[in-house]
């Protein structure tokens, strides 16, 4: 709703030709494309801009290796700055810090190739003789050679900064025959002291004073509670590992890394390798707590149902940015997890409305899962407030009691809710709230109890409301009773504040005290 989008957007630019938010996508786009253009016989070229942490994800390398054996040709230029947010970790990372070092080489290429073949009798073997000496001697020169080896032409190391060499290298990969990857070294943050300096810090920032900089803020977000609190819990309990795939920053967990590097398990921007891996650990006696943003862990859907609840894998997912994120926009707001992970069998969601619940269900998973389980919890700011957890956090909280209707509002929307309700007061309506902290399993006797006194309920939810909690929970209502429910009907949310946004939604603290207002005074 304010400025232009992070990310490539199709509506914004005819230069974005393809909507992009989450990684590893570019190779498969561009193969889609030069397809496109091999069967309607239009000449030009494809190409593919992918990230060295991007490539460590798994839709890259089945891009790869279909390109390989296709006719489609497509240039793809590997920027690599050695981060995609966190520093990259792996084999691929190591393979190319080995081609960084090494000095540029040149090898023989199409004009010797036609030459030699001129040559009558011999041309044809001496070629192959001469190209394998120079693949050969390319493997000792750069070890594992991996690209050519793959049947891709490959230009580089170059220095991505360097104009005239940009050019002049895709000049060579526009006249190649075959793919070709021109690998590109870049600094992350070029040309920004402070962010050269600190890169994670200026992967996706807001407005700031560019003389001065970020400013780091003393608040505690909810991704700090969670990666302190499992450095609390990790130094009593030795089975107690944590997982991110390449957010060890972004998901609070740059201090367990620091202080439990053996027991920090970063797989790179792999999400679906993560959730497999931890649930083998889990069944092994292990203590797997599993941090992805909302967003991305729906790339392990799969994962999480087979390999995970169909074995009823103790595994905690720690589903970081739930809800509306902000300026990342529709590629990065969580509001779908709920739908995704409420049918699953075994699982168990909990959903936290401040620090202190989250730091609550989290040692409470660490001492009594017996199976999956997913905290759910937004991006922001939170408070703590109480040290230590009462025993019954896992049970639904009255916020507030009324006598001309009820509410039940998941996580965050308990804290708008909370507004809401009390403003209403003042308008002669006063509402019941319930924080019900678990989502699944629904405590049905606690909410047989409360909703027995009633005729009208609201569920509201920072998630899609088709196969959201309001579905859910409808199906326990063993009351005849209308139930409104308030959540992100079937729309996309674009990017922006998150006030405009919650008011896009209708999730703002006047927007619910208008549809309380509306609903709970109808005749």
């Amino acid at each position: 709703t304010r400025g232009m989008s992070g990310f490539l957007k199709r509506n914004e630019s005819p230069y974005d030709i393809f909507n992009a938010g989450h990684s590893s996508t570019s190779i498969s786009a561009a193969l889609g494309f030069a397809k496109c253009n091999q069967l309607s016989r239009v000449g030009g070229n494809t190409i593919a801009v992918i990230g060295d942490g991007s490539l460590t994800g798994g839709m890259a390398y089945e891009a790869l290796n279909y390109a390989t054996q296709s006719k489609e040709k497509i240039i793809i230029v590997l920027n690599d700055n050695g981060m995609s947010i966190s520093k990259n970790v792996g084999g691929l990372s190591k393979f190319l810090s080995n081609i960084r070092t090494t000095k540029k080489y040149m090898s023989i290429k199409k004009g010797a190739h036609h030459i030699l073949d001129a040559i009558p009798t011999y041309g044809v073997s001496l070629t192959k003789s001469i190209q394998n000496i120079k693949s050969g001697i390319k493997n000792l020169v750069i070890p594992g050679m991996n690209f050519e080896n793959l049947g891709f032409t490959y230009f580089g190391p170059i220095d991505g900064h360097d104009i005239n060499e940009m050019e002049k290298h895709l000049n060579f990969a526009r006249k190649a025959h075959g793919s070709v990857i021109v690998h590109v070294i870049t600094k992350k943050g070029k040309g920004y002291v402070p962010a050269e300096k600190y890169p994670e810090k200026y992967h996706g920032v807001g407005k700031f004073d560019v003389l001065k900089g970020v400013k780091d803020s003393n608040k505690i977000s909810f991704s700090k509670v969670f990666g302190d609190t499992m450095v609390d819990i990790a130094i009593d309990d030795k089975k107690i590992v944590c997982f991110t795939a390449a957010m060890s920053s972004g998901t609070g967990l740059s201090k367990f890394e620091k202080v439990f590097s053996n027991r920090f398990i970063d797989v790179g921007i792999a999400e679906q390798h993560a959730v497999t891996m931890s649930s083998a650990m889990a069944l092994e006696g292990y203590k797997p707590f599993v941090a992805i943003y909302s967003t991305f862990l729906q790339r392990a859907y799969d994962q999480i149902i087979h390999d995970v609840c169909l074995q009823n894998s103790p595994v905690v997912f720690a589903i970081d940015r739930s809800g509306i994120v902000g300026n990342d926009g529709e590629t990065h707001h969580g509001i779908y997890d709920i739908s995704y992970l409420i049918h699953m069998p075994n699982m168990k969601i909990f959903s936290p409305r401040n620090g202190y619940e989250l730091r609550c269900m989290l040692k409470y998973l660490a001492e009594n899962n017996d199976g999956p389980a997913a905290v759910r919890y937004p991006r922001g700011n939170t408070d703590i407030n109480r040290n230590s957890c009462e025993s019954n956090i896992c049970t639904p909280e009255i916020l507030r009691r009324g006598t001309d209707g009820v509410v039940i509002a998941c996580g965050n929307m308990a804290n708008i809710s909370l507004k809401a309700v009390d403003g209403l007061i003042e308008k002669g309506l006063k509402l019941t709230l319930i924080n019900p902290r678990i989502l699944k399993p629904v405590d049905v006797s606690f909410y047989d109890n409360i909703l027995s006194q009633f005729d009208k309920v609201v569920v509201v939810e920072e998630n899609s409301v088709i196969g959201g909690f309001g579905d859910y929970i409808s199906n326990f209502i063993s009351k005849d009773m209308e139930i409104f429910k308030l959540g992100i009907y079937d729309k996309i949310i674009p990017h922006g504040d998150v006030e405009d946004l919650m008011r896009i939604a209708g999730l703002d603290t006047e927007s619910l005290m208008d549809s309380f207002y509306d609903f709970f005074k109808e005749k």
